[in-house]
């Protein structure tokens, strides 16, 4: 009976079911499967996921059929959008900067000359050290707000903002976490659960403000020349040496020594550039076999040495804003496959 339904008719059918039965449905029928996968039927997926979730991008290795199946579908934010929302085609990239500068420069003031008023550009002479930017393709409108963006506290322009036009997503400056991507619709952080786990994040979300992340770390280096964006690296050494010297979490991630060593330089060397992405696999586990064993962690390693241990916390913010290479390598993994010993 179900054969002889219209493709229409069994698209819908399809919307309603979860991902993860999507797959074993379409098993029990060779129709089903040839309309669907057999003819890797791309724009189909597409439109179901689309449809069903409204989602418009995807992490580049995964194709739509395999996002579709996916058991963290349903947990990637809708309203991010792989147009509007795309960092490398901004419609007035000078626009989106200059804010951000206004923004970095009020901030460095506010560290220096509390009583001070604001440069032209921001909303408002608010004390709240922490700020967003609209991303929405060709807003770009920036705004006071709560530390935690919690309308009930402190709503902010950015919440007023967000109320009259409905543009969700935007770039969270603060104390607390330099930069981050927020959502206001789903109320949450965008990328990243501040875990430091990685297995049960969305993978495409995670990419998404990813290419974020790197092309405003990326602009605002090739534009430090400028005394806003000469603010932004005084003030970013400021987060990430308090962040270092934090002993509110006790360490417990690996990462890469040379890469820490570098880090630490760039912190204490006002010239020094801030260090690519720490690359964890060239390290921590034996060359030529696969990274996602735990198994596999070279037993050989020393700390210090080899590796460093950091704290939630800080490892979170380094996996955020500089990217991560490899696999999360907790201490308690590292203790349990192999010998060495670990004192923190």
């Amino acid at each position: 009976m179900l054969t002889n339904l219209p493709n229409e008719i069994f698209f819908l059918i399809l919307c309603q079911l979860p991902s993860t039965q999507l797959f074993p449905i379409l098993s029990t029928c060779h129709k089903f499967y040839s309309l669907t996968v057999e003819h890797n039927n791309e724009a189909f997926w597409r439109c179901l996921v689309y449809t069903k979730y409204k989602l418009s991008y995807r992490h580049p290795s995964l194709s739509w059929y395999q996002l579709a199946i996916s058991d963290t579908v349903g947990q990637m934010c809708p309203h991010l959008d792989a147009r509007s929302h795309d960092p490398w085609h901004q419609p007035d990239p000078d626009r989106f900067f200059s804010q951000l500068g206004f923004v970095f420069s009020h901030l460095f003031k506010l560290r220096h000359h509390p009583a001070g008023d604001p440069p032209s550009g921001i909303c408002c002479s608010s004390a709240y050290q922490t700020f967003g930017i609209c991303l929405n393709s060709g807003c770009n409108v920036a705004g006071c707000g709560d530390v935690f963006f919690e309308p009930q506290k402190h709503p902010g322009h950015i919440y007023q903002h967000h109320q009259s036009t409905k543009h969700s997503v935007v770039l969270k400056i603060s104390d607390l976490t330099f930069i981050e991507l927020w959502c206001y619709a789903c109320n949450r952080p965008l990328g990243y659960w501040g875990s430091g786990e990685r297995n049960s994040l969305p993978a495409s979300e995670e990419f998404m403000v990813r290419q974020w992340i790197q092309y405003i770390t990326w602009s605002l280096n090739t534009r430090a020349m400028d005394s806003s964006f000469t603010a932004h690296h005084y003030l970013r050494r400021q987060w990430e040496q308090r962040l270092l010297l934090s002993k509110a979490q006790p360490p417990r991630f690996l990462l890469d020594s040379r890469w820490f060593y570098a880090w630490v330089h760039y912190l204490s060397t006002p010239t020094a550039d801030p260090p690519s992405f720490p690359a964890q696999h060239r390290l921590f586990l034996k060359q030529g076999l696969s990274s996602a064993n735990e198994s596999l962690i070279n037993p050989s390693l020393k700390l210090n040495r080899h590796f460093v241990l950091v704290s939630c916390q800080l490892y979170c913010y380094i996996q955020r804003i500089y990217g991560i290479d490899g696999p999360t390598i907790h201490k308690g993994t590292v203790a349990l496959h192999t010998d060495i010993t670990i004192i923190s």
